[in-house]
């Protein structure tokens, strides 16, 4: 994605963290900050697809002012070099699919600390008007002592 420039705006990328059908998510460092963040970036094939540009700006729009520590962070809508990204909240948690197949007996003793952050995540964008509709594990960061981030 980066090719010979490994920069989207002042955002450094560090590695790519998933790759899925529409987006990439990479590790990067904002050079103003030295802060880890997290970039959203739309694949190469999706960056002109005004759809998909337009769910991130909408992503973007509902998200920007969430502040619940189950919830992560939004910090902006971008565009560099025609890449549409949010920059979002780095965390250094593993989402669920991956813990429960790497880790299946840590994911089993935390169950009742990521089902009851995972639901404070979950209720707090309910009371703030919103319905998470792509509840999954894959949306689901789980951190340490299993503390959990609502994507």
């Amino acid at each position: 994605m980066a090719g010979s420039r490994n920069f989207l705006g002042p955002f450094r990328l560090v590695r790519l963290i998933r790759a899925g059908q529409t987006c990439q998510v990479w590790e990067a460092v904002d050079e103003r900050s030295n802060e880890r963040i997290a970039l959203k970036a739309l694949q190469p094939e999706q960056r002109s697809n005004k759809t998909e540009i337009a769910y991130l700006k909408h992503e973007h729009t509902v998200a920007k002012d969430f502040d619940h520590r189950n919830i992560i962070r939004i910090d902006g809508f971008y565009t560099d070099r025609s890449v549409p990204f949010l920059a979002m909240e780095f965390s250094s948690g593993k989402n669920a699919k991956i813990q429960i197949r790497q880790n299946f007996e840590e994911v089993t003793y935390w169950a009742k600390t990521i089902i009851e952050t995972s639901a404070e995540g979950l209720l707090y964008l309910n009371q703030q008007g919103w319905l998470h509709c792509d509840v999954k594990p894959d949306n689901l960061l789980i951190g340490k002592k299993g503390v959990c981030k609502v994507i």
